[in-house]
């Protein structure tokens, strides 16, 4: 704990990237460098890489990069509890995403983001069923995208009452879960994604 040299590697990976204009080195490494200060010093730190990332990608022309990074944003920006500003992204993804017809984890990311900022803001009518299509759209993107939509999906019928439908949902959470990088299997499906609507 507390070991700098990690954080050291990843700053020099982005300085040489941006030395030699590896566009696509920079980009993982930006990325792994917001993560590692997410998890160390906390989602306000992380966000300012992934917009820095967001910068940098959109002055070299580099679209998808750009949208990645504001997918970055999404995590953060949810965990601060600026629910406005997600909502805002997400759609400003979809809006990219739709002319061209693709069905992303890009846009499984939004969508889910999304839909639990709705879920938390009490705004449920409808939801479970847009969850239960969700659920199907993210979980061939595996694991890391199926467990919090089948999560979604278990929330939202537990929101409407569905206690039989809320059931295989949190089965499908366990096993999503396990899926997504050995990820310990969630225990308590009904506290996840918390803090305060705003």
């Amino acid at each position: 704990m507390g070991d700098e040299r990690g954080l050291d590697d990843l700053r020099e990976a982005i300085r040489l990237g941006e030395e030699h204009g590896f566009g696509q080195v920079i980009a993982l490494a930006r990325a792994n460098y917001a993560f590692q200060l997410w998890f160390r010093d906390g989602p306000a730190a992380a966000l300012e890489v992934w917009r820095e990332s967001q910068r940098a990608a959109e002055t070299r022309g580099f679209a998808g990069l750009a949208q990645m990074a504001r997918m970055g944003q999404l995590e953060t920006l949810f965990d601060l509890g600026r629910w406005d500003e997600v909502l805002a992204i997400s759609k400003e993804i979809q809006a990219w995403i739709l002319p061209r017809g693709e069905r992303t984890e890009l846009a499984a990311y939004a969508s889910i983001f999304e839909s639990w900022v709705r879920l938390r803001r009490g705004e449920s009518e409808g939801l479970a069923e847009a969850a239960d299509t969700l659920r199907e759209f993210a979980t061939p993107f595996g694991g890391e995208f199926g467990a919090p939509a089948a999560l979604l999906v278990a929330e939202t019928h537990r929101a409407d009452g569905d206690v039989a439908g809320r059931l295989p949902a949190c089965h499908r959470t366990h096993d999503e879960s396990r899926r997504a990088l050995g990820l310990v299997p969630v225990s308590d499906c009904g506290a996840r994604a918390g803090g305060r609507a705003r």
